[in-house]
Protein backbone atom coordinates (compact mmCIF):
# COMPACT_ATOMS: atom_id res chain seq x y z
CA UNK A 1 0.00 0.00 0.00
CA UNK A 2 1.02 3.64 -0.48
CA UNK A 3 2.34 6.21 1.86
CA UNK A 4 1.40 9.88 2.19
CA UNK A 5 4.15 12.46 2.41
CA UNK A 6 3.07 15.98 3.18
CA UNK A 7 6.46 17.66 3.47
CA UNK A 8 6.98 17.79 -0.31
CA UNK A 9 3.27 17.77 -1.18
CA UNK A 10 3.56 14.68 -3.37
CA UNK A 11 1.32 11.81 -2.39
CA UNK A 12 1.65 8.20 -3.48
CA UNK A 13 -1.71 6.49 -3.21
CA UNK A 14 -2.14 2.81 -3.90
CA UNK A 15 -5.25 0.82 -3.23
CA UNK A 16 -7.54 -1.87 -4.43
CA UNK A 17 -11.05 -2.33 -5.74
CA UNK A 18 -13.43 -4.67 -4.01
CA UNK A 19 -15.98 -6.30 -6.29
CA UNK A 20 -18.73 -6.29 -3.67
CA UNK A 21 -19.20 -4.95 -0.13
CA UNK A 22 -22.25 -6.07 1.80
CA UNK A 23 -23.47 -4.72 5.12
CA UNK A 24 -26.71 -6.32 6.24
CA UNK A 25 -29.15 -6.18 3.35
CA UNK A 26 -27.15 -3.49 1.51
CA UNK A 27 -24.64 -4.40 -1.12
CA UNK A 28 -22.36 -2.04 -3.04
CA UNK A 29 -20.31 -2.98 -6.10
CA UNK A 30 -16.87 -1.92 -7.29
CA UNK A 31 -15.79 -0.20 -4.07
CA UNK A 32 -12.42 1.52 -3.90
CA UNK A 33 -10.24 1.27 -0.82
CA UNK A 34 -6.99 3.15 -0.70
CA UNK A 35 -4.44 4.02 1.89
CA UNK A 36 -2.60 7.28 2.24
CA UNK A 37 -2.95 10.16 4.61
CA UNK A 38 -6.61 10.34 3.56
CA UNK A 39 -9.28 7.70 3.15
CA UNK A 40 -11.71 7.77 0.25
CA UNK A 41 -14.05 5.33 1.95
CA UNK A 42 -16.64 7.54 3.57
CA UNK A 43 -18.69 10.26 1.95
CA UNK A 44 -18.90 8.52 -1.42
CA UNK A 45 -20.43 5.49 0.30
CA UNK A 46 -22.54 7.45 2.77
CA UNK A 47 -23.91 9.63 -0.07
CA UNK A 48 -25.71 6.54 -1.34
CA UNK A 49 -27.52 6.20 1.97
CA UNK A 50 -29.75 8.12 4.31
CA UNK A 51 -27.97 7.69 7.62
CA UNK A 52 -29.72 7.80 10.98
CA UNK A 53 -27.47 7.80 14.02
CA UNK A 54 -28.81 6.37 17.27
CA UNK A 55 -26.10 7.77 19.53
CA UNK A 56 -27.38 6.43 22.87
CA UNK A 57 -27.40 2.88 21.48
CA UNK A 58 -24.32 3.37 19.27
CA UNK A 59 -26.14 2.22 16.12
CA UNK A 60 -26.07 3.54 12.57
CA UNK A 61 -29.15 2.81 10.42
CA UNK A 62 -28.90 3.06 6.64
CA UNK A 63 -31.57 3.42 3.95
CA UNK A 64 -30.98 3.75 0.24
CA UNK A 65 -30.84 7.37 -0.96
CA UNK A 66 -31.59 8.75 -4.42
CA UNK A 67 -27.87 8.32 -5.17
CA UNK A 68 -28.00 4.57 -4.53
CA UNK A 69 -26.09 2.64 -7.16
CA UNK A 70 -24.11 5.61 -8.50
CA UNK A 71 -20.65 4.56 -9.59
CA UNK A 72 -18.02 5.46 -7.02
CA UNK A 73 -15.04 6.76 -8.91
CA UNK A 74 -12.15 8.70 -7.43
CA UNK A 75 -10.19 11.47 -9.06
CA UNK A 76 -8.32 10.32 -12.16
CA UNK A 77 -5.98 13.30 -12.49
CA UNK A 78 -3.87 12.92 -9.36
CA UNK A 79 -4.67 16.46 -8.21
CA UNK A 80 -5.62 17.37 -4.65
CA UNK A 81 -7.13 20.84 -4.80
CA UNK A 82 -8.19 23.49 -2.32
CA UNK A 83 -10.38 26.49 -3.02
CA UNK A 84 -10.10 29.56 -0.84
CA UNK A 85 -11.34 33.08 -1.60
CA UNK A 86 -12.10 32.00 -5.17
CA UNK A 87 -8.58 30.68 -5.81
CA UNK A 88 -8.28 27.03 -6.85
CA UNK A 89 -4.83 25.91 -5.74
CA UNK A 90 -3.01 22.62 -6.03
CA UNK A 91 -2.40 21.27 -2.54
CA UNK A 92 -0.57 18.14 -3.68
CA UNK A 93 -0.13 15.87 -6.68
CA UNK A 94 -0.02 12.07 -6.68
CA UNK A 95 3.36 10.88 -7.87
CA UNK A 96 3.16 9.23 -11.30
CA UNK A 97 -0.35 10.54 -11.99
CA UNK A 98 -1.41 12.27 -15.22
CA UNK A 99 -1.18 15.69 -13.52
CA UNK A 100 2.27 14.88 -12.13
CA UNK A 101 3.52 13.70 -15.53
CA UNK A 102 2.16 16.93 -17.08
CA UNK A 103 4.23 18.98 -14.65
CA UNK A 104 1.64 20.25 -12.16
CA UNK A 105 2.98 20.74 -8.66
CA UNK A 106 1.96 21.91 -5.23
CA UNK A 107 1.11 25.64 -5.02
CA UNK A 108 0.20 25.94 -8.73
CA UNK A 109 -3.01 27.96 -9.16
CA UNK A 110 -5.59 26.67 -11.63
CA UNK A 111 -7.10 29.48 -13.69
CA UNK A 112 -9.06 27.45 -16.25
CA UNK A 113 -10.39 23.93 -16.63
CA UNK A 114 -11.42 23.03 -20.16
CA UNK A 115 -11.59 26.75 -20.97
CA UNK A 116 -13.88 27.61 -18.04
CA UNK A 117 -12.62 30.00 -15.36
CA UNK A 118 -11.74 27.78 -12.40
CA UNK A 119 -12.64 30.38 -9.77
CA UNK A 120 -16.21 30.44 -11.15
CA UNK A 121 -16.60 26.67 -10.74
CA UNK A 122 -17.89 24.85 -7.68
CA UNK A 123 -15.53 22.25 -6.26
CA UNK A 124 -18.03 19.43 -6.86
CA UNK A 125 -18.00 20.33 -10.58
CA UNK A 126 -14.20 20.38 -10.71
CA UNK A 127 -14.07 16.99 -9.01
CA UNK A 128 -16.70 15.68 -11.43
CA UNK A 129 -14.54 16.72 -14.39
CA UNK A 130 -11.41 15.18 -12.87
CA UNK A 131 -13.10 11.80 -12.51
CA UNK A 132 -15.17 11.95 -15.72
CA UNK A 133 -13.70 8.84 -17.28
CA UNK A 134 -10.61 6.86 -18.12
CA UNK A 135 -9.06 8.28 -21.28
CA UNK A 136 -10.92 11.61 -21.19
CA UNK A 137 -8.81 14.69 -21.88
CA UNK A 138 -8.88 17.70 -19.56
CA UNK A 139 -7.11 20.95 -20.37
CA UNK A 140 -5.75 22.77 -17.33
CA UNK A 141 -4.41 26.31 -17.36
CA UNK A 142 -2.41 27.25 -14.31
CA UNK A 143 -0.06 29.89 -12.96
CA UNK A 144 3.29 29.15 -11.34
CA UNK A 145 5.57 31.98 -10.19
CA UNK A 146 3.60 34.48 -12.30
CA UNK A 147 3.90 32.45 -15.50
CA UNK A 148 0.76 30.98 -17.09
CA UNK A 149 0.98 27.49 -18.59
CA UNK A 150 -1.56 25.20 -20.20
CA UNK A 151 -1.44 21.41 -20.36
CA UNK A 152 -3.81 18.68 -21.49
CA UNK A 153 -3.91 15.60 -19.32
CA UNK A 154 -5.47 12.25 -20.13
CA UNK A 155 -7.43 10.96 -17.14
CA UNK A 156 -6.41 7.51 -15.98
CA UNK A 157 -8.23 5.10 -13.73
CA UNK A 158 -5.29 4.25 -11.53
CA UNK A 159 -6.88 1.64 -9.26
Amino acid sequence: MGEGRTEDAVVEVIGTRVEKLAVGSFSNKDILFKRGYRSCFGTSILRQHIATFDFPNKVLYLRKSRYWGEPIEPDMSGLHLLKSDGVVAVHSVDEGSPAYKAGLRSKDVLTQINGVTASDMKMWRIRQILRSGDGNEVTLTFVRHGEEKSVTIVLKRRI
